[in-house]
């Protein structure tokens, strides 16, 4: 692709210099006297890019999956199991007696 751009860049440098009038000698003189310009501008447009600290990208973790907090919870099968805020456990209990007095 560079080799294309050099060559236009070359056919637009010979048509504007043919339109201002200028000779073959004319438009070397002013090609090394814009080189510069050129070049000075790339740089100061290279160092406000690099001085342009962009903040970095925000990572959104998947949100983590809410379970019942460490407790003893009904299993079920009748029992209260303990579950230690990441896995059931082996231990269980009877469950407590309900509140209420039967008469």
């Amino acid at each position: 692709m560079t080799p294309v751009l050099y060559i236009g860049g070359a056919i637009a440098a010979v048509i504007i210099a043919d339109s201002l009038g200028l000779t073959m000698e004319g438009l070397v003189i002013l090609l090394i006297l814009a080189t510069p310009v050129v070049l000075v501008f790339l740089i100061i447009r290279a160092l406000i890019r690099v001085g342009d600290k962009r903040p970095p990208a925000v990572v959104v973790a998947p949100p983590m999956s809410v379970g019942p907090p460490p407790g003893w919870y009904l299993d079920g099968q009748g029992l209260m199991r303990w579950f230690d805020g990441v896995r059931w456990t082996d231990v269980v209990q009877p469950p407590p007696p309900q509140g209420g007095s039967e008469q």
